[in-house]
C-alpha cells in the first residue's frame, strides 16, 4: 500500500496537486480563521494578510511538489496574479454569502473556499505551470 501510494503521488500530477493541496489548504485555513478571529480588522483585511502568506507558500509548494517546475519570476507573477483574482472573488462571494444567507465571516469563508480551489488549479494548470 505504501509503495502504491508513493508511485501514485510521483508519476501523478493530480495527486500531488491533491495531496499538496490539503496541506496548502489547510494552511490558508489555519492563517485564515486565525487571522479573522485575532485580528481587529474587517475579514476583507485578514483575508488578504493570510492570503499573502498562503500564496507565498503555495507558490513554492506547487512549483516544487505539483508541477515539478522551475521558479522564475514570470512564473511567480503570474501565480501572484492568480491571487488577486482570487482573493477579489473570495472577498465577492463572503460578502454574498453574508449578505444573503447570514452566515458568519468564518462560515463563509470556509463555504466559499473549495470554489476558490478549482478556480485556482484550472488556472495554474492551463496557465501558469503549462508545459508547451
Amino acid at each position: 500500500m505504501k509503495k502504491y501510494i508513493k508511485e501514485l503521488f510521483s508519476n501523478n500530477e493530480a495527486a500531488r496537486f491533491v495531496g499538496i493541496g490539503a496541506i496548502n489548504l489547510i494552511f490558508s485555513y489555519v492563517l485564515g480563521i486565525i487571522f479573522l478571529i485575532w485580528l481587529p480588522f474587517h475579514y476583507a483585511t485578514s483575508i488578504l494578510l493570510a492570503s499573502i502568506l498562503a500564496v507565498i507558500f503555495n507558490y513554492f509548494s506547487n512549483s516544487k511538489f505539483v508541477f515539478k517546475s522551475d521558479y522564475s519570476s514570470k512564473k511567480a507573477s503570474l501565480f501572484f496574479l492568480n491571487y488577486v483574482l482570487i482573493y477579489c472573488l473570495n472577498i465577492l462571494l463572503m460578502s454574498l454569502i453574508i449578505e444573503m444567507l447570514n452566515f458568519t465571516k468564518v462560515q463563509a469563508y470556509l463555504f466559499a473556499m473549495p470554489f476558490l480551489v478549482a478556480i485556482t488549479f484550472f488556472i495554474q494548470k492551463k496557465l501558469i505551470f503549462k508545459t508547451p
